[in-house]
Formats: C-alpha cells, structure tokens, sequence
C-alpha cells in the first residue's frame, strides 16, 4: 500500500522562535524556559540553562509552544529534536511543529518520520549545513498512514529506540565509573586538592602533532595503517578503527604514534576529546598526540586528560577555530602521583577500558538494527503483515483522513480521525491490567479503592516498562491516566471488575466474575515482568493510598530529572514537584516531607525503579 505524502506546514503549525535582546537585563532571569538548540537531545525539555522574563516575551517575537509540542532545529545543527516537557519558548534556530487539529498525526510517528527524512534533507530541501527557512521547512514530505498504523510502527520504533538508549546509559555509566575512580584516588586535576606532584606535559611525554598527506597524490592513501581524525575518537576509549586509512608512505607523512599514545583533539568545536591509540595509527593535523615517558602510564593520562578538558579549551587561542597549538599542548600541567598509585588506578581501570570494544560493538549493533527498522518502517515493509490483517478498518481510515485534510485549513472544527482499532485495544489492555492488578490486591475485608488502583496501574506500567499510557497527567492526585473511568468503565461491561458504591471516600473495585480472561490478557502484556509485579504487587497491597501517590510522584519526578540531566536528589525531586501548579500542595503534606521523599527514593531504587548510581 502506498501512503499519501503531505507537506508538513499541511499538517503541523511552524511556529519559529526568537531571543531577546540580550543588552537588556530585564529581560532575561525569569520564570519562563527557553530552549536552545544544545539543549535538543532527543529527549523530552523540562527545563532549560536560560530563561526570560515576561517582558522579555513581550518585547521580542517569542511565541508560546504548548507542552508535548516536537521541536525541530534547522539552523546550526540541522534536524535535532526533542519534546517540550512543559510549555516554553525558544530560540530562532528552532521550529516547533504543533499538529493541527484534527489533523490525524501522532506526535511521534512525526517525530520518525522526521528522522528517516533527516538523512535525505539535502535532496528534499537544502543542502546539509545550510540554513533552511519556515518556506522550505514547511515543504518537508510526510508520509500519511492510517493512524492506527502510525501509532503500530511508533509502538515497535520506541521499543528498538528505549534498547538503544540503555546501551547508551549503560556506556555513560562506564565512562563516569572511570572519571569517579581517578577523582577518589587523586582528586579534581583542574584543583589538585591532595597536592600531587605536578608537570607540564611536554616535561613526561613525547608530543607528536598529526598532518594530512595531500589528497592529490593517489599514493598516499590505502589501506595498511589507520589514520585517526577527529570524529574517530567518538565514542570510542582504544581507537581501534578510522573511516579512513593510509598507505605505508602516506602514515609516514602524517605522522605515526604508537598504541597507547593519549590522542587529544586540538583545534575546532571538539577541542579537548580524547582517546587512547589501541594499536599502532597516524594522526591528523587537528591531534596531538602525548607518548608517556615510563613515569605515566598511558590510561592514567587519558583519563585525566578527558578530566582537563576544560582547562585545554580555556589555553586555546581564539581566532576563527579555537586552536591549542603543540607548544601550548606541551605546556598544560597534569599530575605525577608515584607510579604505584597510577598502577593500582590502573588496574581497577583497565577491566572498563578494555570491555570497551564489547560495548561499542553492542551499540553499532543496536544502531544498525534500528536504522534498518526505521527504513523498513518508512518504506511499509514493517507492518506489512499486520496491515494485511487489518485492511478494512484501515482503508476507511484513510478515507476519513483523506476527507478531513480536504477541509479548509482554517476550518474551526475539522472532523476528528480516531483509529477505532488501535484505542480500543490499547483500552482493553488497559482494562485488563486495572482488573489484573484488582485481583492480585483485592481482599474481602479490605477492597481495593479507585484511587489506589490508580497509583498501582501507574507503578505497574512503570516496573514491566510498558507503553499503554504514553501520558500520566500531572493532575492534584497524580500522576493519573485520564482515560482511568474509561477503561474501568469497560472492565465493568467485560464483568472484569465490579463497581461498588461509593463508601465514605472509598470508591470500592472487586474483580467481576469473568476476571480469569482478564488474568490471561494481562499475562501475556506483562511477559516476563509478570513475576517482578507480582512481588511489587503482593508487598504494596497493603499499603495505604497516600503512600502509593508518594512513591508515584516521586517516580514520575525523578524520570523528569533524568530527562533533563540532572542528579536525582531530594532538593531536585521537590524542585519539579515545585514546577508543577497542580502539585505544589503535595509539598504542604507530611506525606512529603524530605524524609519520607528520601524514604521513597530508597524504596525506589529497592524495587529496582531506579539505578543505583542516581
């Protein structure tokens, strides 16, 4: 089947965002976020590192983006995006794509398809690292599925993305393990707290500045030795491959370094990256190259040189590229504990430095993988199956579809697209675990209260990592699936779940009589998590809904933390609940108080619903 192709300005807003005038203090400081396109990660945008103040929005062409709204750069670093977490405003480099209404796009099937186009930009609109505008952003072809089977594709993307982003984690993880490590052992290298002896580079190692053989002599270039350039060193600890290589002759003429050299980025926007040289290689004229004597070892150095970052930015000279030139380089100060210390560091460092390899080779697999599903995915191939066994209700989709895009653009009321198939069985299974959970917590002295089975339904998604409800509101009593008197409502019809009248403040929900063909459902949704919530379930039935409503705005606080960068501590988790108007009485509450939230964050990471090292 072949999809209808819109241009994007037919489906979304372009709304592009302005700076204040930065002469003026007033307007800068405030409460209001505005976003930045570093601040772009392909992530959801909480907070921002700046922000302007009423007048600054009054003064300047800023424009409100409402919170869920997908931000697009097309300036500087063409097509990153990230979701507005909250509403915001931002920068001229940004356009957000608010979908029309009644428009029939899920937000992130946008958010793919802007992806797949991302890597053809040039042939669609503009020639990569020029500047597009609103006209051509508006020309972007979008591809148009039924929306049941936007939302199919979204639901397998977003599973092969979350493994991609673990690796990720996982490899962040490492590399903050190693700078931990050195700074117990031997402090900050920018301070030198414990007072270590200190040298200049130059004084402990062999400097070698790399070069480019001229690209006009063929005999350069071949394939016998590796030839490092700066991207090269990307995500990479040894650097064990280069997209490029050299002849014999051609290393010759750039300049070779041994394995284990310390190979620093000295000139451009990546100025202070590091790597070690996993085996023999050249390097280009944007490295150095530091040979440790024998009195520093080589993966002492590369750590503490990836902590000195900063301190090489600031040596740099500023012309039209920061340029920290061999005789600079030669002169930054690093440390020289005695070489006993560097090699039990060493040792607990290596077993992370070496594993590396393993791990890249994981991400490169995660990352072919799920390029490969994203082409699959844009080309139908990946639903073609389940397409086939859903024809008829898609086809009278794309009917409607096609009727409501017919509708004037400024029409006050287009006809709404629904996907009847999808909703209803992401309603189903939502009914199907309320009653799942009713079941494994219902007891006949004691039943299970709606505002309880809310708190459960949203710890339950959260532990078997489940994507039923793509949205928890931030409503007084949440975090809270607003569809909650839906699906309970249908779990009553399927007599899953019985009703009972209101007792005092207690709305009562006992499991129905057909309950058992729930169980099967919900069974088969959690998969192998089922056991993990069972035992969550078993030891939270007891508890009291206050504090279930703790430990899930606490959750829902410290995944908006981690969203944003930030650490996971009491103070952030209180600034969030802060941040959200509806919130804020939880912080009048014992319930809430910096002990019981640190209590909660300990019975977290218990569960296992945080990592230890946050």
């Amino acid at each position: 089947m072949k999809w209808p192709m819109y241009p994007l300005g037919q489906l979304c807003d372009v709304i592009i965002g302005a700076t204040p005038a930065r002469k003026e203090p007033a307007y800068w400081g405030g409460d209001n976020v505005w976003v930045t396109v570093s601040e772009l990660n392909d992530n959801t945008i909480c907070d921002s590192k700046e922000h302007i103040t009423d007048l600054g929005i009054q003064n300047s062409a800023s424009k409100l983006i409402p919170k869920g709204t997908l931000l697009f750069s097309f300036k500087l670093s063409i097509g990153k995006m990230a979701f507005a977490g909250v509403d915001l405003y931002t920068n001229e480099a940004i356009a957000a794509l608010p979908i029309r209404r009644g428009v029939p796009l899920d937000n992130r099937f946008l958010y793919y398809a802007l992806r797949q186009f991302d890597s053809s930009l040039g042939a669609h609109i503009a020639v990569k690292g020029k500047l597009l505008n609103k006209r051509k952003i508006k020309r972007i072809p979008i591809p148009l599925p039924p929306l049941s089977e936007q939302r199919r594709i979204v639901e397998i993307l977003d599973q092969a993305d979350a493994l991609r982003k673990k690796r990720a984690e996982a490899d962040a993880k490492a590399a903050r393990i190693l700078f931990a490590l050195f700074i117990k052992s031997f402090g900050n290298p920018l301070t030198n707290p414990m007072g270590w002896q200190e040298v200049t580079l130059g004084s402990c190692c062999d400097i070698v500045t790399g070069n480019t053989p001229s690209t006009k002599k063929a005999e350069y270039y071949g394939k016998d030795i590796l030839w490092a350039r700066p991207a090269d060193l990307d995500n990479q600890i040894l650097v064990t491959r280069t997209e490029k290589m050299l002849s014999a002759t051609g290393g010759k003429v750039a300049r070779i370094v041994p394995q284990n050299s310390v190979l620093v980025v000295c000139i451009g926007a990546t100025l202070g990256k590091v790597a070690l040289a996993g085996t023999k290689m050249a390097i280009n004229q944007q490295i150095n190259a530091a040979l440790p004597s024998d009195s520093l070892l080589p993966e002492f150095l590369y750590v503490q040189c990836a902590l000195l970052a900063d301190r090489f930015r600031a040596a740099a000279t500023k012309s039209t590229l920061p340029i920290l030139n061999k005789s600079r380089f030669s002169n930054q100060k690093v440390l020289l504990p005695p070489k006993e210390k560097q090699e039990a560091f060493v040792r607990a460092a290596r077993t992370v430095i070496t594993s590396h390899d393993a791990r890249a080779a994981s991400r490169e697999l995660l990352e072919s993988l799920f390029q490969s599903l994203l082409h699959r995915a844009f080309t139908g191939d990946l639903t073609a199956q389940w397409r086939e066994a859903h024809m008829k209700e898609l086809l009278e989709e794309m009917e409607q579809q096609a009727k409501a895009l017919e509708a004037p653009s400024g029409q006050s009321n287009p006809t709404e697209i629904k996907s009847r198939r999808h909703a209803g069985h992401d309603m189903y299974n939502k009914a199907a675990i309320a009653a799942y959970i009713t079941v494994k917590c219902h007891e006949p002295n004691r039943p299970v209260g709606r505002v309880k089975l809310a708190k459960l339904f949203y710890l339950v998604q959260r532990k078997a990592e489940m994507e039923l409800t793509t949205n928890f509101s931030k409503r007084a009593a949440g975090p809270l699936d607003d569809e909650l008197y839906k699906f309970l409502s249908l779990a009553r019809k399927k007599k899953w779940l019985v009703l009972g009248r209101a007792q005092g403040d207690l709305k009562p929900v006992r499991p129905g009589t057909n309950a058992a063909e729930a169980i099967d459902r919900a069974a088969k949704l959690l998969g192998a998590a089922k056991d993990k919530v069972d035992e969550m379930l078993n030891q939270m039935k007891d508890w009291g809904w206050q504090t279930l409503e703790r430990w899930a705005t606490v959750l829902d606080a410290v995944q908006e933390l981690a969203a944003s960068g930030k650490p996971v501590t009491v103070e952030g988790v209180k600034e969030v609940i802060q941040s959200h108007s509806e919130w804020l009485p939880k912080l009048d509450r014992e319930e809430f108080s910096d002990t019981n939230i640190e209590a909660a964050l300990r019975g977290l990471r218990g569960f296992g619903f945080i990592a230890d090292h946050n």
